[in-house]
């Protein structure tokens, strides 16, 4: 017979409405994480026996227990443990945070972070049948943000890690496809992961349990950057993000009308007024580490350069690049997707080559101190903006 050791890792509070616990279970010397939503303890419990193959019934009895026991510390901790966040596509949304379902131990389904490098690649945990949880575009056209790191970071040498190796961050993250990816890719050496979707954020945490990143990676549930915590500060060498494409879910409605359905699809798309983008903007500068690199994959269906280059005046931050790429299928349809690429500081980005067939683009300073591309609109075809026509952010 098995033997057992029980030790209560951690109890995620996201509002009592929505409880996210996690019990470290020791099977013969082996560490086995198992996560559950509030309400679902016995269930996720009696999946986890089976799975790892426990029959005896004490013992499956003892991890029904454990699991209650770690539930009821959940319900009865105080009310301030409320989280207060909120989805960027607020107020428009059908549904709060605390609203979100959660996911059981046993639910998860595998994504496997294509080749890319030559290194070995991570079991992503995510739920098919969940549209919050699988179609945000992360693993599909998600990728080639992947491969425009690996290009700029890797193969031409942007951004030198320090010492101490490359931290990325993935803002937005959903269940890390993408930061997963990096990862993966050698693009970095370890990984934070920052969301506000509870389900993603457990699923993220499911793929560091499974895959032995417990050392490697961090997943912070946080509404914007507000609660990652401040040993992150100056850490950051790179944050990529592929955040919501549309600035009203009447604008996404009019892009394509059976996107606006379901609460899934606002969550995941919309970023009501850019409010979600201005914050993070206005504090991603303080976790970068000098020298780090934000890259954001946008879509022209949402946004155009001109309509988020205002948004980063007064950030401290400059603009190293805009990029537009090839067009992607999605559940949202055709996507031709750019990417707005800044930097802490772009004295690296002047000694790599320029002749990597880009149309090149302005940027002009106007009057009023906003940015606007010369000429208007030409990042809508492939196109590059160097650093020699950039201006401070």
């Amino acid at each position: 017979m098995a033997t057992l050791l029980l030790r209560l890792v951690c109890v995620l509070l996201v509002p009592r409405v929505l409880g996210v616990f996690e019990l470290s279970i020791t099977i013969d010397g082996q560490s086995r994480a198992l996560r559950w939503a509030a309400g679902t303890g016995e269930t996720a419990a009696t999946a986890f026996a089976a799975r790892h193959g426990l029959v005896d019934a004490a013992q499956v009895a003892t991890i029904i227990a454990a699991a209650r026991d770690v539930e009821r510390a959940g319900r009865d901790a105080p009310e301030t443990n409320a989280t207060g966040k909120r989805f960027g596509c607020a107020p428009d949304c059908a549904v709060d945070v605390d609203e979100v379902p959660g996911v059981t131990d046993a639910a998860w389904d595998l994504w496997r972070t294509p080749s890319l490098g030559g290194l070995g690649g991570y079991d992503v945990s995510y739920v098919r049948s969940r549209a919050d949880l699988s179609t945000g575009g992360g693993n599909r056209f998600g990728y080639d943000l992947v491969r425009y790191a690996y290009n700029w970071f890797v193969r031409d040498g942007l951004g030198a890690p320090s010492p101490r190796g490359r931290r990325c961050c993935e803002f937005c993250a959903g269940a890390g496809f993408i930061g997963f990816s990096l990862l993966a890719a050698g693009v970095c050496e370890t990984l934070v992961l920052v969301e506000v979707n509870p389900a993603a954020v457990a699923a993220a945490r499911a793929t560091v349990a499974a895959n032995g990143l417990g050392g490697v990676v961090d997943v912070f549930h946080s509404d914007g950057l507000t609660g990652v915590p401040r040993s992150e500060l100056g850490t950051w060498d790179l944050v990529v993000s592929n955040p919501p494409h549309f600035v009203s879910v009447a604008s996404m409605r009019g892009h394509r009308d059976a996107v606006a359905t379901n609460w899934e699809n606002n969550v995941m798309a919309v970023d009501t007024d850019w409010n979600l983008h201005r914050r993070f903007f206005a504090d991603v500068g303080q976790f970068l580490a000098q020298g780090g690199h934000v890259v954001l994959q946008e879509n022209h269906a949402g946004s155009a350069p001109e309509d988020l280059l205002p948004l980063v005046k007064g950030s401290g931050l400059r603009l190293a690049a805009i990029a537009s790429h090839a067009v992607h299928e999605n559940d949202f349809g055709p996507s031709h997707l750019w990417y707005l690429h800044l930097a802490k500081d772009t004295a690296a980005w002047h000694r790599l080559p320029r002749n990597r067939g880009d149309g090149v683009c302005g940027v002009a300073a106007a009057a009023d101190g906003s940015l606007a591309l010369v000429p208007p609109g030409c990042a809508r075809h492939d196109a590059t903006v160097h650093p020699s026509a950039a201006a401070d952010g």
